[in-house]
């Protein structure tokens, strides 16, 4: 699992990787194909989600318009409770990264430019957060994947 945005990339290792790999191992045949699917309908639309909640939330006004790089002003609510952030499946894995919208998130999260003197690391706080849920869940689906192909535990 990775997040980035062209100057911030940062990638999340399992710890629990050995138990993971052992489950693997006894099913290698169908193990992608268990991770991938547990990783597409369960853990990347739940983690952009748990992510936002330890976003900092801006004063700004929600409903104050705002200049996109096109020039277009728009209104754009906080990133912290707005469908902000974009998930992007890859095998065995998947990258998340802010929406247009929100790329001004990176500015704070490494603390660039006069108003962010010091980096929050939000987004990867937020995913480390969410990696012993995302390992409990895949160690799950491929326990059942490994009961229902060679049966008993």
């Amino acid at each position: 699992m990775s997040a980035d945005w062209r100057e911030s990339s940062w990638v999340v290792e399992f710890v629990e990787i050995d138990r993971l790999q052992e489950k693997m191992l006894k099913i290698p045949h169908l193990s992608e194909v268990v991770i991938n699917e547990k990783l597409q309908n369960k853990v990347e639309p739940e983690t952009p989600k748990e992510m936002r909640e330890i976003f900092p939330m801006s004063k700004r006004n929600p409903q104050m318009p705002i200049t996109l790089e096109s020039g277009k002003k728009t209104v754009v609510g906080h990133a912290k409770s707005s469908e902000s952030l974009k998930v992007t499946h890859e095998n065995l894995g998947f990258t998340v990264r802010p929406k247009t919208n929100w790329r001004y998130l990176v500015f704070p999260d490494l603390g660039i430019g006069d108003a962010n003197p010091l980096p929050l690391e939000f987004l990867r706080q937020g995913m480390e957060r969410r990696v012993p849920v995302i390992a409990q869940d895949l160690e799950s689906a491929l326990e059942v994947a490994i009961n229902k192909e060679l049966g008993g535990n």
